[in-house]
């Protein structure tokens, strides 16, 4: 086996700067679903300029299963922990140095025009900056696993379409948000809007953005010609206790969050019918305690949910190379009143949510990139906290469980000036 890629390496550019892309995977105990996912990447019609890999602490070795002798350009950060999906996520898009972020997750497989289809809709969309892909089930793949996120007002979000036949699928349009199984993006967007909710940790944090997008005046195109196989809840379990209770959680504090206050009283009663409504699905299934379990986690960061309504909305520090942006400020309006007003004329109740506060997003004074311009390795800071050269050495070593270790692993090397 090979040895995986230096963290510290200069990650390669093919093509104009105005249209590369950058692939983002993070990985957590994801096995050798992670190796699959990669190579799903080699075969693409149109090959991507950068691919990140965020290893989250894993401990499975699923680093070991990889072939890095067939990604010789991939970017490899490293974690100290498991900071989740949103954290490591946000560390790899301040890293990325392309136009585009394609997200893939670990436990989905791209198509081979995957890449070229989302190129290609966002000619065909010069103006939107999101772009959803088509999912199919990795295990049935006449099966629909979702085309693009959709939000209720009860507070329920779901996938589009998922459980329908492949032959069902809808045509290119509008959407309200992307999936991050399979996202694409454009990096500056992302990053003025704040990336991720972190606190959120992983599941519905691609809902939050699309609120905040949605605000920003930028729409989401479904692409079904970008085609990704998904193993839902492949690294994390479906329908587990942990999944079910860490969604109820972020279910309340995105309502509570984003939801202006007229729109919050005129809307709570369906809010509270969606709860009972999960609770109700959950408790058939005997995961009643973690619904509740979740609810009551979301309340006790009440305090600091209602703090992040009152922040103001602030850009996230970028690279360079031109890009889309937000079309209009993304502060709070001085009114709640013309809010609802401006949502409700372009066409969706819940299209007035306001934005989060990046404040949140980048945690507890965290800072980020520092980018070294010479060269274009990234060292990241917190909250990635990318070791250090020798450290991440001895690092990847334990999480692959010695599968690789004696197999070339420089012993020192230079650290960059």
């Amino acid at each position: 086996m090979s040895n995986p890629p230096h963290p510290n390496d200069p990650v390669s550019l093919a093509g104009d700067l105005g249209e590369t892309i950058a692939v983002i995977l993070v990985n957590y105990n994801s096995g050798p679903q992670l190796a699959r996912a990669l190579d799903s990447l080699v075969v693409q019609t149109r090959a991507p300029d950068e691919i990140l890999v965020v290893d989250n602490g894993s401990t499975d070795g699923s680093l070991g299963l990889v072939d890095w002798q067939r990604h010789p350009d991939l970017k490899l950060l490293c974690l100290s922990g498991n900071f989740g999906f949103a954290a490591a996520t946000n560390a790899a898009a301040r890293a990325a140095r392309s136009r585009w972020l394609a997200m893939l997750n670990c436990d989905a497989e791209a198509e081979p025009g995957w890449l070229e289809a989302l190129l290609r809709a966002a000619g065909r969309h010069p103006g939107c900056g999101v772009f959803a892909s088509a999912q199919a089930l990795l295990d049935r793949p006449s099966v629909l696993d979702g085309a693009g996120d959709v939000y209720s007002a009860t507070g329920l979000a779901w996938r589009g379409s998922h459980g329908r036949p492949l032959a069902e699928m809808p045509g290119e349009g509008r959407c309200f948000g992307a999936c991050a199984a399979g996202a694409f993006m454009s990096r500056r967007l992302f990053l003025d809007l704040g990336g991720f909710e972190e606190s959120f940790f992983c599941y519905l944090e691609d809902v939050d953005f699309a609120c905040r997008a949605r605000l920003a005046g930028q729409e989401c195109v479904f692409v079904p010609s970008a085609r990704i196989l998904h193993r839902s809840g492949g690294c994390s379990g479906a329908k587990s206790d942990w999944t079910l209770r860490i969604s109820s959680r972020n279910r309340l504090r995105l309502y509570l969050r984003n939801t202006p206050l007229l729109l919050l009283l005129a809307t709570w009663p369906l809010f509270l019918f969606g709860v009972w409504l999960s609770l109700l699905q959950a408790m058939r299934h005997r995961r009643g305690r973690a619904v509740l379990g979740g609810l009551a986690d979301g309340l006790r960061q009440l305090p600091g949910t209602l703090r992040q309504r009152r922040q103001p909305v602030a850009a996230t520090p970028r690279g360079p190379g031109p890009d889309l942006h937000c079309s209009r400020p993304v502060a709070r309006p001085s009114g709640t009143v013309p809010m609802i007003r401006a949502g409700l004329r372009r066409g969706g109740l819940l299209r007035g949510l306001r934005p989060m506060p990046p404040a949140a997003v980048s945690g507890h004074g965290r800072t980020g990139p520092a980018v070294d311009g010479g060269s274009g390795a990234a060292a990241v800071r917190e909250p990635a906290q990318v070791l250090a050269t020798q450290e991440c050495i001895r690092c990847v070593r334990r999480r692959i469980h010695g599968r690789a270790a004696g197999a070339g692993f420089p012993e020192s090397r230079p650290k960059p000036g």
